[in-house]
């Protein structure tokens, strides 16, 4: 039994004629995040090869990131530690990630991307809730001017509509 495990706990278990003497799990979920990873960022296997010649891999073909992505249980290519890492930064994917089963891989993104939304969400809200302060601060002070002023019992309507919108109710 081949037991695959990441650095919080175990992930699955496949046993041993599920397995390519090739290859290992690794492989195949390398390829397969590779290919993912690749088609999510609209890369060509062409245009990635052609990074990989600039990365310093200058035999690196369109042919060899297919038999990559097909995986030990298809024509299989493993890769290179060098390899590895050249491939994650053209796909902006870290070499772990790559390794992991690709269920575990798609719930990671989603959750960075929801968790990225959620952040953004709340960097607005936080700005929102500061121009809201900032207003109202604004409105009081100008509220207590014209209380103070000349002009204070004709605009008494206005000054008790201003004061209801600094208690959150409608004017």
């Amino acid at each position: 039994m081949y037991v695959s495990t990441l650095h919080w706990g175990t992930v699955g278990a496949v046993t041993e004629n599920e397995t390519n003497p090739r290859g290992g799990l690794a492989d195949e979920w390398f390829g397969r995040n590779l290919k993912a990873a690749r088609e999510t960022k609209g890369l060509s296997q062409a245009a990635v090869a052609e990074m990989m010649r600039a990365e310093g891999f200058p035999a690196f073909t369109q042919q060899m990131l297919a038999k990559v992505e097909a995986g030990p249980r298809g024509t299989g290519r493993q890769v290179s530690v060098g390899e590895a890492f050249a491939l994650g930064r053209i796909v902006g994917v870290a070499p772990a990630a790559l390794i992991q089963p690709p269920e575990l891989t798609r719930a990671q993104s989603m959750l960075w991307s929801v968790g990225k939304a959620v952040s953004e969400h709340r960097a607005q809200a936080d700005f929102v809730d500061a121009a809201y302060r900032a207003a109202s601060r604004e409105l009081r002070r100008q509220i207590d001017e014209v209380k103070a002023g000349d002009l204070a019992a004709e605009l008494a309507e206005d000054i008790a509509a201003a004061e209801r919108i600094l208690k959150g109710e409608r004017p």
